[in-house]
């Protein structure tokens, strides 16, 4: 996703007075920003990010980013002018932010703890060409 683009398209918006044409534009940049993993890397992000466009949703939609795109998407189609200008701000809010993660959420998602594997355990112990002597 690049920022510098979504954020033109925003300035573009702010300058158009035609509703219908405003909509449009916020469909797309909704979709690449929603979809993007840089942005949200937890589908958890996308519910917060719910909350501040005062978009109700129920619990089955955390499941898929999908789902909640299709939320918000039908929400802009239905939205007034005032509701129009507070997604654009929260957009905007968004992009201006140098980082939306935590630092704990990076570190959870970068480093998977790894199972031991029961049966990579006894096949490492006891393969063949192994020097080492028991």
């Amino acid at each position: 996703m690049n920022k510098k683009i979504i954020s033109k398209r925003i300035t573009d918006i702010k300058k158009s007075t035609d509703l219908e044409l405003i909509k449009l534009e916020l469909y797309g940049i909704t979709v690449e920003f929603v979809l993007s993993k840089e942005e949200f890397p937890l589908n958890v992000n996308i519910a917060n990010f719910l909350k501040e466009l005062k978009i109700t949703y129920k619990p089955y939609l955390l499941k898929s980013r999908t789902m909640m795109l299709g939320k918000i998407i039908r929400n802009i189609e239905k939205a007034d002018e005032s509701q129009i200008q507070l997604y654009i701000n929260v957009l905007e809010r968004k992009l201006e932010m140098p980082e939306n993660i935590s630092t704990s959420e990076k570190d959870r998602r970068g480093t998977k703890k790894r199972k031991n594997n029961y049966m990579s355990d006894i096949m490492n112990k006891y393969k063949r060409g192994n020097n080492e002597k028991l």
